[in-house]
């Protein structure tokens, strides 16, 4: 599994962005105005993401209005999120999309999320922000820990702040079923260190976006 992460990523990211936009773009058409605000985001970044598979290699996911590509040296396009992660983890995820032509459907492309947000980077406004987060008991894998910084070249060594969540509690929140918000007063959601920005940047972009 290990050693097939990097090519699988290569491979399928930009298809699988590609199909996302698309349905993002036939939703707007359609008036949807939730689709027109996340496609306007998209299209606005213009940015690259360095992604480093713990012990394997790292490579570079750049976005330039909605378009996502691959390359194994930094671009032209400026680097803004640097994220290290076992490769397990991201072979996991990969495996459970291509099983059964899963990245033909939909569903499977409607779940990615957009590679990066103009609205939030906006908000942060060119600070940097670093977290080391802990999801703990992910099926198959156990504790998986992500470094994760914005406007910042390097996967932090040492965070701003650190997080720790349950999966199923990560996995409710992506389903809607909670908030990351209600997660957190809860305790459920347990943050340490400075978090000050990154809690002022959650209100922030809590309030709707701005119409045009």
């Amino acid at each position: 599994m290990t050693t097939q992460t990097l090519p699988l990523l290569r491979d399928h990211i930009p298809s699988l962005y590609a199909k996302a936009i698309a349905l993002l773009r036939q939703k707007a058409a359609a008036g949807d105005p939730g689709a027109k605000a996340a496609l306007a985001d998209i299209e606005a970044v213009d940015g690259s993401a360095r992604v480093r598979l713990t012990g394997e290699g790292e490579l570079y996911v750049s976005a330039r209005r909605g378009a996502v590509t691959v390359a194994d040296t930094a671009g032209e396009i400026p680097v803004k999120v640097a994220l290290e992660v076992p490769p397990q983890a991201v072979g996991l995820v990969l495996g459970e999309a291509l099983k059964d032509g899963a990245l033909d459907e939909a569903a499977a492309a409607q779940s990615v999320p957009p590679i990066a947000s103009k609205r939030f980077e906006d908000a942060l406004a060119g600070r940097p922000l670093t977290c080391h987060i802990k999801v703990r008991g992910v099926p198959e894998l156990g504790d998986v820990p992500v470094k994760l910084g914005f406007n910042v070249t390097e996967p932090p060594e040492t965070p701003g702040f650190t997080c720790e969540i349950a999966y199923a509690d990560l996995e409710a929140a992506r389903d809607g079923k909670t908030t990351p918000q209600e997660l957190f007063l809860g305790g459920k959601l347990k943050m340490g260190g400075d978090y000050s920005l990154a809690l002022q940047l959650a209100m922030q972009l809590m309030q709707p976006p701005a119409q045009a």
